[in-house]
């Protein structure tokens, strides 16, 4: 079993893309990058001129261990998790004490990110086939427009941990499919 890392605080890396001048929030950004990693090993600095534009350089007016070092840790430790033959990949969402509202909203973000990131590595429709991934991918489709309703029940409770742990799964899948599970260490 490869060695466990933890990502970044997920209000700390929201608070540093802020100040970075990035739309994007941690939960889409790292949707986005399991999105492409699930396709092909990707270099750090690839996915960093998605997240930031540019060079993929983090502005001047950040500290070096602000942004950067967030995203660092972002990226080192997707790609331990993707790779984790016990299946122990985590998406990167708020803390259970948020508002499900809010978690909600980062789910469909993250959904969104995943998305953007596999069109970004080039995945067509054709390639998805006409099994799981094609449903899975149609279905994160659907989780990207979900909203939630005024109020908190255990139901919305149990449908939200539902979702996160199908979509968890269906990013394992999407990773073995699309033929990104077996060439983890390289980085293309």
């Amino acid at each position: 079993m490869a060695e466990r890392r933890e990502y970044p605080d997920f209000h700390a890396l929201a608070e540093a893309l802020s100040r970075s001048g990035s739309s994007g929030s941690p939960a889409e950004v790292h949707g986005a990058l399991c999105g492409m990693l699930s396709v092909r090993p990707v270099a750090r600095e690839v996915w960093l001129r998605q997240v930031l534009g540019g060079d993929g350089a983090p502005t001047a007016l950040l500290p070096q261990e602000d942004l950067d070092v967030l995203l660092e840790q972002l990226y080192a430790a997707t790609l331990v998790q993707l790779g984790d033959t016990d299946l122990g990949l985590e998406l990167l969402l708020p803390d259970e004490e948020e508002a499900l509202g809010e978690r909600t909203a980062a789910l469909a973000k993250w959904c969104e990110g995943f998305l953007f990131g596999l069109g970004l590595v080039g995945v067509e429709d054709t390639r998805l086939g006409d099994g799981e991934l094609r449903e899975f991918v149609q279905d994160v489709s659907e989780i990207s427009r979900v909203t939630l309703d005024a109020g908190h029940s255990d139901e919305q409770e149990e449908a939200y941990s539902e979702l996160v742990e199908y979509v968890r799964m269906g990013v394992l899948l999407a990773s073995t499919e699309l033929g990104a599970g077996a060439g983890r260490g390289r980085l293309h």
